[in-house]
């Protein structure tokens, strides 16, 4: 298990998930739509600090995504300006969630966009 997958899990906690792929996470709907979690960048190189949900149809392709910025829905307990997983040189620097009080959080918004498609 990777970090991502560590902190994918800590922050889909409650979430029915399919499949852990690297920094993604795969939600099956129904027999034809799937749900795409995936750790992404918003700007800065090699520092994540947001979450692509995406819901995707088997034949049709993406229906819609919605991008989750962890600073507005999490709240850091001892970094509050340090924002994302950083990378230095390919080694993991930092991840803003481990000082999160409660990285869970993030399933509610998930949640909330996803039974919007239901």
């Amino acid at each position: 298990m990777n970090i991502f997958e560590k902190n994918l899990r800590a922050m889909l906690k409650g979430v029915d998930v399919d499949t852990y792929l690297d920094n993604l996470a795969i939600i099956k709907m129904d027999a034809n739509r799937r749900v795409e979690v995936r750790c992404v960048t918003t700007g800065t190189h090699r520092t994540y600090t947001a979450l692509c949900v995406k819901i995707i149809h088997k034949e049709n392709g993406e229906i819609t995504r919605k991008q989750l910025k962890f600073e507005d829905h999490i709240k850091s307990r001892s970094r509050p300006n340090e924002k994302g997983l950083h990378f230095d040189d390919y080694n993991i620097n930092d991840w803003y969630l481990s000082h999160s009080t409660k990285p869970e959080e993030m399933s509610e918004p998930i949640n909330k966009f996803i039974k919007a498609y239901v």
